[in-house]
């Protein structure tokens, strides 16, 4: 992937592509820690969070609590300096640009709200 384009090309010139991650969900720390250092932006749909979040949503119905809560770190990734870039999925969730602002600002997982 990008980080084997990285070791073969070098990171400035795979920082300087501006890589997207499109439907950057389930992420952990070292994968957030990766996409700051290869400069990647999360591609990301906070409605899914609306929508699907939450203790009794269909992330935790499927996925299990406590892996549902890690899902969509959006603070996260902006703390270790990821952009992102909000979408919709749309026609999967409403085409709705203020309504995925407000998933993201209130976000299921209180720790994940920018």
């Amino acid at each position: 992937g990008v980080r084997a384009a990285a070791d073969k090309l070098g990171l400035a010139r795979i920082r300087a592509a501006r890589h997207r991650v499109e439907h950057a969900e389930m992420l952990t720390p070292d994968t957030v820690a990766a996409f700051a250092e290869l400069g990647l932006t999360a591609s990301v749909q906070p409605a899914f969070d609306a929508l699907w979040g939450g203790e009794d949503g269909m992330y935790a119905r499927r996925l299990g609590a406590e892996r549902a809560r890690t899902l969509n770190p959006f603070a996260a990734l902006l703390r270790a300096g990821v952009p992102l870039a909000f979408g919709s999925d749309s026609p999967v969730t409403p085409l709705d640009p203020w309504g995925t602002v407000r998933a993201a600002a209130f976000h299921r997982t209180p720790e994940h709200r920018v």
